[in-house]
């Protein structure tokens, strides 16, 4: 997963309660089997209040208006401390991957009989 930050980006409010799957990526969008690439055509047929931009400072902590105003927000620390590190469930699992090699070296080691297979 990649940290994140930082980011700046135009507001596009929705006053809906469903959204149509259509209209967050549009039909002939879908052209290929991959799962990204999708970003640069989300919701390409709704119109956004174009130019008005916010910027989410996470380290900070606050969303910061055009006009330089900055609105405070809460976020949980476990959550802050993943998405500041790029963490996602695999990643903080292979943060300890040397943990883990001994731990399962240790264990082959007292019980030899776990590395046999049979095929």
């Amino acid at each position: 997963m990649q940290a994140f930050t930082i980011h700046s980006g135009l507001v596009a409010p929705m006053d809906r309660e469903n959204v149509d799957t259509d209209a967050i990526i549009p039909k002939q969008f879908l052209k290929s089997i991959k799962r990204s690439g999708f970003g640069p055509n989300l919701f390409d047929e709704v119109n956004a209040f174009v130019g008005y931009k916010l910027t989410i400072d996470l380290p900070r902590q606050v969303i910061v208006k055009p006009d330089g105003t900055e609105l405070p927000f809460d976020v949980q620390p476990f959550r802050k401390f993943c998405l500041l590190g790029g963490y996602d469930d695999i990643g903080l699992t292979l943060r300890h991957a040397d943990k883990i090699k001994a731990f399962e070296a240790e264990r082959l080691a007292r019980m030899p009989w776990l590395a046999n297979r049979v095929l």
